[in-house]
């Protein structure tokens, strides 16, 4: 799969999950590890490289709004 970049607003989080509003729509986006919290903030915009597959959007990098870099593994 080839790695794209999305960018939005966060929804709502999940642990390692969280709900991406974009300027496609909604986006369910998967960071980290199951059952593991992300350092992320409800309303806060953030860019993300990743992968989209059938189910979500597997993410490899997040960067916050602040410019810090969030790196998580792409082998999901």
């Amino acid at each position: 799969m080839a790695i794209q970049q999305i960018q939005g607003t966060i929804l709502s989080i999940f642990q390692d999950e969280f709900i991406l509003n974009t300027e496609s729509g909604n986006i369910l986006v998967e960071a980290g590890v199951d059952g593991t919290s992300l350092p992320l903030t409800v309303g806060e915009n953030i860019t993300v490289f990743g992968e989209a597959d059938d189910e979500d959007f597997d993410a490899i990098t997040i960067t916050l709004s602040s410019g810090e870099v969030l790196n998580f593994d792409d082998d999901f």
